[in-house]
């Protein structure tokens, strides 16, 4: 596999769209000096779901097709508020108006698509990964309970889902059932991940009710990726940090989109 880190190809919608090379930004996990205790502390992993993820596993070793991953959510899997300047800045400069168009060459599908390419690359295991992406903004899990194998079909291997931010947690729960079925009937090898990006309020505000939310995953199969964990570490880190950097005064501002404003979307370093 020789991937071109330069350049970046995922299908969106079905349709192969390239992206050029993303900003210069400072990794939010180095600024944060997040450890590896940090990132095991919100990865959940279900055992009902360990042969799906073995399958996973050996396929991407195999070499001759890639590992095929569907990220199905809304408006921050498409990409939104990842357009702004880099906080360097949007920080520095107030008056500056900040981009609120949703693009995927800098959300996290794309980075999370080149860095696993690269590290499939480093160990010499198989081809590029190909990444699937499915959005629509403001919508939640029931919205892809319906016709689900539009989405997701018996090739895929990883599905990946993205809509914590817009029902409450509660809702999430009433329909993860319903929406884990689907996708078990479309794609039924495939392993299922359920990453929790949570709004601002819900961060501070509905740590049980998302405990809760994970237990439920966890008891359906899916492993659970805690966002709002690692959020609550990197705000703690960048408190500290932050004056002495000349980064952005207020933490918030430095992860969520809008300086903060924006309680829904990731900023350019969150992504």
């Amino acid at each position: 596999m020789n991937v071109d880190f330069h350049t970046t190809s995922l299908l969106v919608g079905g349709s192969l769209v390239r992206f050029d090379a993303p900003p210069k930004l400072l990794e939010l996990a180095k600024a944060a000096e997040l450890t590896r205790k940090d990132r095991k502390n919100a990865r959940f992993v279900s055992e009902l779901g360990a042969s799906a993820w073995r399958r996973a596993a050996i396929f991407s070793q195999g070499g001759a097709a890639s590992l095929n991953i569907s990220v199905l959510g809304a408006s921050v899997t498409s990409g939104c508020g990842s357009s702004e300047a880099r906080h360097s800045s949007r920080c520095q400069n107030l008056s500056m108006a900040l981009s609120r168009s949703c693009n995927l060459k800098g959300g996290w599908v794309r980075h999370m698509h080149d860095h696993l390419a690269k590290r499939l690359q480093g160990a010499g295991q198989g081809s590029e990964p190909s990444t699937n992406v499915h959005f629509r903004n403001a919508v939640g899990m029931s919205y892809f309970t319906h016709c689900t194998c539009q989405f997701v079909d018996r090739s895929t291997h990883v599905i990946v889902l993205d809509i914590a931010q817009v029902d409450a947690p509660a809702s999430q729960m009433a329909h993860l059932p319903t929406l884990t079925s689907a996708l078990r009937r479309c794609a039924p090898e495939a392993a299922l991940v359920l990453v929790v990006w949570p709004s601002r309020s819900r961060l501070r505000n509905d740590g049980a009710l998302l405990e809760r939310l994970t237990q439920t995953a966890l008891g359906l199969g899916l492993d659970v990726l805690r966002m709002d964990k690692l959020l609550l570490v990197v705000e703690r880190s960048l408190h500290l940090h932050n004056h002495s950097n000349g980064w952005c005064r207020s933490t918030s501002a430095f992860t969520y989109a809008q300086r903060g404003s924006d309680t829904i979307h990731p900023s350019p370093e969150g992504h």
